[in-house]
């Protein structure tokens, strides 16, 4: 009697440890969907901030000074719903490990908000623009710079949409803040990159040492 006893705890403890074992592989799973979806999301939104400098590019002598407005605010709002989607990744790394021995989404993240800032502060240029009824060669010259401008943003947000998810995958913190540099420099966008590379030149010479 004895010995049936343990067989049956024995069966218990193994189908007690089964379900254990499904409820975290699941678990897991559906972390790892979501963690998939957010960053499928962000490209996504990336592609249309993309889309957008495009579409106002072509006939560009034809678009109004409204038309160009709209289109910068279009590329914002892209990118704020990009950066909430990156963000959402964090939480993936939260619940799965210490994040400072985990792919950092705030390398990320923090060059996604300078891009918007830059795209914010030409906004707030533009509407001053619009509402000027100055048409001086300084004017002019401010449109051809700013036609320029959003070029740059084009060809850079078609690399921010071929974004891999290895660059978030498990590995050291500065690792991740020097693949983040390097990734950096093949973008056109001077001003971004000098600024990304102040706030985050020295993880590149700790990951060095």
């Amino acid at each position: 009697m004895k010995k049936r006893n343990v067989w049956v705890v024995s069966l218990l403890l193994l189908i007690g440890a089964g379900a254990i074992w499904y409820v975290d592989d699941r678990r897991q799973s559906q972390h790892e969907e979501e963690y998939t979806k957010h960053l499928a999301n962000a490209v996504s939104y990336f592609e249309t901030a993309e889309q957008q400098a495009v579409l106002i590019l072509e006939g560009w002598e034809k678009r109004s000074p409204q038309d160009v407005a709209n289109a910068l605010l279009a590329i914002s709002s892209a990118l704020t719903s990009a950066r909430i989607e990156i963000g959402s990744i964090d939480g993936y790394f939260r619940y799965h490990g210490d994040p400072d021995l985990r792919g950092s989404t705030s390398f990320f993240t923090n060059l996604v908000d300078m891009y918007k800032l830059e795209v914010d502060s030409k906004l707030r240029e533009t509407w001053v623009f619009t509402n000027s009824p100055d048409r001086s060669e300084d004017t002019e010259e401010y449109w051809d710079s700013l036609h320029q401008k959003i070029g740059i943003y084009k060809r850079d947000f078609g690399r921010f949409a071929k974004v891999d998810r290895e660059v978030f995958e498990k590995r050291n913190l500065s690792d991740v803040g020097a693949h983040w540099l390097n990734w950096t420099e093949d973008l056109e966008n001077e001003e971004v990159k000098d600024q990304y590379a102040r706030r985050y030149g020295d993880h590149r010479s700790t990951s060095a040492d």
